[in-house]
């Protein structure tokens, strides 16, 4: 009896750490592929947020590409959207400005199907990072319109059942001047506000049925090594920090240069003046 105690007992403790072991092997696989996807630092995160009836959703990207390829990079994420359809996606505006620092900006904003704008922006970011670039900032918003939708329904049958009590007090007869002018001033406001809900009830339906997506592109250079430690990165920023130093130092030579220049030219003009007139009483006597 006592060994089959100390059997059962040995059995158990095994099992117990054969169980741990799978468990810390687990975890260890679960971190070690959560390290993978914190080394794509060029790429963001891959957050996919839920969708949910009446919860209309806004994504913002901000890319940085070296400047001769922002035009290039816009123009690839404008066919794509082209290719897709107007049905599917509409290019709503683009911008694409060069600044006089040498220093390009440019966007585009898209209007997609909701259950496809998560998918654009997730591809079109892969694009950027596969060429070379970076995503530098990355903003997806929500707001209520279902909401927004059911309150204006709400006001509007309000309103409207109002509208029908005026028009019933009207049709009395024995109503006197000023009463009715006051009614009728009403029912002018009343349609006025009606008009205001199904404007602010149409926008949220096409905020439901139409998803923005805004990509925005700056120049400049790509620097991935977010987790080169402190000594190189030390280093890099050093480095940096002396090339501005240098370009500063030579735009501040070159712009006083002329401005030396002329004003030598000036004391030299006045010291040869300056000399002659000296040398002329001489020469008289």
């Amino acid at each position: 009896m006592r060994k089959a105690i100390l059997f059962l007992a040995l059995t158990l403790i095994g099992c117990s750490k054969v169980e741990r072991n799978d468990s810390e092997a687990t975890g260890n696989h679960g971190l070690n592929e959560a390290v993978q996807e914190n080394s794509t630092d060029t790429q963001g995160p891959n957050v996919a947020p839920t969708a949910i009836a009446g919860v209309a959703m806004t994504y913002a990207y901000q890319f940085r590409r070296p400047a001769p390829q922002v035009a290039t990079t816009q123009e690839k994420h404008a066919q794509q959207c082209e290719q897709m359809g107007p049905t599917r996606c509409r290019i709503t505006g683009m911008e694409y400005h060069a600044g006089r620092d040498r220093t390009i900006v440019a966007q585009l904003a898209f209007r997609l199907v909701p259950e496809l704008a998560r998918r654009f922006a997730k591809q079109g970011t892969e694009q950027v990072v596969a060429a070379g670039g970076m995503l530098t900032d990355a903003k997806i918003d929500s707001s209520e319109k279902g909401l927004m939708i059911a309150a204006a329904q709400r006001d509007d049958a309000s309103l409207a059942a109002e509208q029908k009590d005026l028009a019933g007090q009207l049709a009395r007869s024995g109503v006197s001047a000023a009463e009715r002018t006051q009614l009728q001033a009403r029912q002018a406001s009343l349609r006025d506000s009606r008009r205001s809900i199904a404007a602010t009830k149409a926008d949220a339906e096409l905020e439901l049925v139409s998803t923005p997506v805004t990509f925005t592109y700056y120049s400049g250079q790509i620097d991935p090594g977010f987790n080169d430690g402190p000594w190189l990165g030390a280093i890099k920023d050093g480095w940096a920090n002396m090339i501005v130093g240098i370009t500063m130092m030579l735009t501040l030579v070159i712009a006083l240069a002329p401005w030396a220049i002329l004003l030598g030219l000036c004391i030299w003009i006045w010291r040869r003046f300056a000399q002659k007139l000296g040398a002329s009483p001489k020469d008289d006597a």
